[in-house]
């Protein structure tokens, strides 16, 4: 498996309780199924961000994660970016990227 960081960007709160329950759940299975790490908000910068740890076989497993998330799907996050991570240290280190 790889670990992919993706950033969500919402400009706006458009949607946000609407689809509040269906995203905590669809995130809450991504847990349970241990793809999903961590995730969380990103303090203090000036767009609204979430950050997640994905675990997944490829960046085109991860891309199809994040269309299912209903925030993604419903248009409530405007930008994402997925981005292939090699943790060397901590506790998402891997053996292939241990130094």
């Amino acid at each position: 498996m790889k670990f992919f960081v993706v950033k969500y960007v919402r400009p706006d709160d458009t949607g946000w309780d609407e689809h509040l329950r269906a995203h905590v759940d669809y995130l809450n299975g991504l847990v349970e199924s241990g793809t999903l790490r961590a995730s969380g908000p990103l303090i203090g910068i000036p767009e609204t961000s979430s950050m997640l740890i994905l675990s997944a076989a490829s960046q085109e497993e991860a891309l199809g994660l994040i269309a299912a998330d209903p925030y993604v799907a419903q248009g409530v996050v405007t930008d994402f970016t997925v981005t292939e991570w090699a943790p060397m240290f901590g506790v998402f280190q891997t053996p292939e990227h241990r130094l």
